[in-house]
């Protein structure tokens, strides 16, 4: 029998990692003026979110749990199932890694070695593809509870918080995978 935790992973948590990855990359897709400072950061902090997600969708994939085993992996799920990087990944993960979720000393200034849009196409066809493998060996009794709605960005409902017409953080629908909207901001006197 699977535990609460484990159902909540498959339908909600799990999901919402491929939701966020499949939209950061949509996202990374916009086009950017050189000019325009704001939306090259934007493209960076869109960038950073897809090598959040692709990172812990990655580790999920490939059973590497982190320190204290506190992380869901797939063999929780499906005995034998691990994904391991495709060599044509390993450099854009490096990139991934060094770029974004490290301050390292690696870390490159010339865009021609960053990671750029075509490597986070690779490896959002890859984690695609993973994820449907997996759906595809969960048990029958589990793989009703992987919830597809939740893992496509375009799908209809509301997911979070919305802001209001007075700037007011209100929410609707149910709160899939967000954390708690912040305290409205202090008045002025």
């Amino acid at each position: 029998m699977p535990s609460q935790e484990e159902l909540d992973c498959l339908k909600e948590h799990l999901p919402y990692e491929l939701c966020m990855l499949r939209h950061a990359y949509g996202r990374m897709l916009s086009p950017i003026p050189n000019s325009d400072r704001r939306t090259r950061l934007d493209w960076n902090m869109q960038a950073e979110s897809f090598a959040l997600h692709a990172r812990n969708l990655k580790n999920f994939l490939a059973n590497d749990a982190g320190k204290g085993n506190n992380n869901f992996v797939a063999l929780d799920f499906v005995k034998g199932f691990k994904r391991r990087t495709p060599n044509k990944l390993s450099g854009a993960f490096q990139r991934l890694n060094q770029q974004m979720l490290h301050l390292g000393k690696q870390r490159r200034t010339e865009t021609k070695d960053k990671f750029n849009i075509d490597d986070a196409k690779a490896i959002l066809d890859w984690v695609d593809q993973s994820l449907k493998e997996f759906v595809a060996a969960l048990p029958p009794e589990l793989r009703s509870y992987w919830c597809e709605a939740v893992a496509d960005p375009e799908a209809s409902g509301s997911y979070g918080p919305t802001l209001s017409a007075t700037n007011t953080v209100t929410s609707t629908g149910t709160m899939i995978g967000f954390i708690a909207p912040a305290p409205p901001p202090p008045t002025r006197k």
